[in-house]
């Protein structure tokens, strides 16, 4: 072993700086190693963020013919097919039972031209092209005509919502519903009538609802009521109804009776609600939430919920709301209105005094929207 006195000065001096520049090197190699091991790091993460991008397919569902059964195997999965003879004419009826991620594409290139009539029901659902030209492509050898109604949202490919050459696009109100609303990017139009389009449409999506001219009805009595099941799942579904309180008024608190004028006016759907309903309002917000989850519905359906307005005899609000189940037979109505958070208070509407401990509703009627529950 040696001391700092075995060495001289100049062989001291020259020990330090190998052992510095030895340690300089390490220092540089060490950073050279950490750069690239970051670098084959970020390469393995590669594969598996293309596969999560890569994870949607997006689909060409072509049909070529005016034929329920071809329609009904291209559309598979995605779409209820029926067939119906108007006059001498055939027309094939499509209705979406799920969102399509891809392009629903009628007629084909290196096809002889030919023609018929298509009706699309969107039905509350989503047609996404992704990296598809278009949601709906009419192609150029297709001479007949589509007609696009109920509630849904067609999303933009990479040119158009919707390509046409030869053939005709309708947009039509749904059976029962007085109007449309069409909204093509930030602009909006509502229509009593069915409008033509002969050419491309293009925007970043476009969205379409149905709507009722606004109605309303008076009911002698108005109960604060606890119900089960929450939510009627299917039409025709029975509905406990029992606790039978003075219903709540705006402020929270309880009406001196149940009987007197209520009134339930349909005001406008969801996605229109600034125009009529006070801003903000989270408890109507979370009252519609739950009834778009417990029904299934997409964006499309959901502001296309009818909303109401419950006012008592002095047309004081009670509140914004639902309406969730009707039993016209026997003339009750369940709403929920925006009191109590995001649950909503319940109440049944009667045109009868009820002196029981509890009822059962028959629904006939599911909660009203733009979308066509058909459960």
């Amino acid at each position: 072993f040696y001391t700092i006195k075995d060495f001289t000065t100049n062989e001291l001096s020259n020990q330090y700086k190998q052992i510095y520049f030895k340690e300089r090197r390490n220092s540089k190699m060490k950073k050279i190693l950490s750069i690239m091991l970051s670098i084959c790091m970020i390469i393995a993460l590669l594969p598996s963020i293309a596969t999560a991008e890569s994870a949607v397919s997006y689909t060409d569902y072509n049909i070529t013919s005016l034929d329920s059964a071809h329609a009904q195997s291209i559309l598979a999965g995605v779409a209820e097919v029926t067939e119906e003879t108007i006059g001498l004419n055939t027309v094939i009826k499509i209705k979406l039972i799920s969102n399509i991620n891809g392009r629903l594409h009628i007629g084909e290139d290196d096809h002889n031209d030919w023609n018929g009539a298509f009706v699309l029901d969107l039905n509350g659902k989503t047609i996404d092209p992704g990296s598809l030209n278009e949601a709906i492509c009419l192609d150029n050898n297709f001479e007949g005509s589509l007609t696009i109604t109920g509630s849904g949202t067609m999303k933009t490919g990479i040119h158009n919502i919707i390509y046409t050459w030869d053939a005709d696009v309708f947009f039509a109100a749904a059976q029962g519903y007085d109007y449309f609303t069409l909204k093509i990017g930030d602009n909006s139009e509502k229509y009593t009538v069915t409008q033509q389009y002969t050419y491309r449409i293009r925007g970043s999506e476009l969205v379409i609802t149905q709507g009722s001219e606004l109605t309303q009805i008076v009911f002698p009595y108005a109960y604060d009521v606890q119900r089960d099941p929450d939510f009627p799942e299917f039409k025709g579904d029975e509905i406990t109804v029992r606790n039978f309180d003075e219903p709540l008024d705006r402020n929270e608190d309880d009406y001196s009776s149940s009987d007197g004028t209520w009134t339930l006016a349909e005001i406008g759907t969801y996605s229109e609600k600034s125009s009529f309903v006070p801003a903000p309002n989270s408890y109507l917000d979370g009252i519609v939430d739950t009834v778009a989850d417990n029904y299934g519905l997409n964006d499309g359906g959901k502001n296309g919920l009818v909303i109401h307005k419950l006012t008592d005899e002095s047309d004081s609000l009670v509140g914004y709301g639902v309406v969730i189940a009707v039993d016209e037979t026997n003339g009750y109505t369940l709403f929920i209105a925006d009191l109590w958070g995001n649950s909503g208070a319940g109440y049944l509407l009667s045109s009868t005094e009820i002196s029981e401990s509890s009822i059962t509703l028959n629904t006939e009627q599911l909660a009203q929207s733009a979308y066509s529950v058909e459960l």
